[in-house]
């Protein structure tokens, strides 16, 4: 298997250095993610469930589709090869928000998408490695999970969430 190279970014996100993926656990650099809330009918989005074995944050809400972009690719290359490899298809997506995390065990400058179009849950062949099912709610539905138990969420997750929360309205209007 080819090793995997992902790019220490500054604040600014521009390129530090490259580093194999597996120097992320031991030096904890600012790295880019990718994330993506694919919409669902109803004015709602799909949230995943992450699966039980899944480290970090096992057993917790999260974006349906998300992880790390490869030095070689970009963002939205590596939404593409995320949900092909997360949930059985690829489709056209929009940019909504960027999120800074800034956590001592967590440097990240995540970019946040949506789905060009509503999906069908029957479009989703999720990979039980990563994911255990898939939830429509809406942006509200979410933030109330928040609120009464943060613990069911990612951690980094409810950072990123606020974020698209915050936006998506601007976001929806240049629609």
């Amino acid at each position: 298997m080819t090793p995997e190279y992902l790019a220490e970014v500054d604040s600014d996100d521009k390129v530090l250095a490259v580093h194999p993926k597996e120097k992320l656990k031991e030096i904890k650099f600012r790295h880019r993610i990718s994330l993506v809330l694919p919409k669902a009918p109803g004015n709602k989005f799909y949230f995943a469930r992450r699966a039980k074995n899944k480290f970090p944050f096992p057993d917790v809400w999260t974006c349906a589709v998300g992880g790390k972009v490869r030095a070689d690719e970009s963002y939205e290359q590596a939404c593409l090869r995320e949900m092909q490899e997360e949930v059985g298809f690829e489709t056209k997506i929009d940019y909504v928000a960027t999120s800074k995390l800034d956590l001592p065990d967590e440097k990240a400058i995540a970019k946040i998408y949506t789905t060009a179009q509503e999906i069908p849950l029957v479009w989703f062949k999720l990979d039980p490695a990563e994911i255990q099912f898939l939830t429509a709610l809406s942006i509200e539905e979410m933030a109330r999970i928040i609120t009464k138990n943060p613990q069911a969420c990612a951690p980094t997750f409810r950072k990123h969430f606020q974020v698209f929360q915050e936006n998506y309205c601007q976001f929806k209007g240049k629609e």
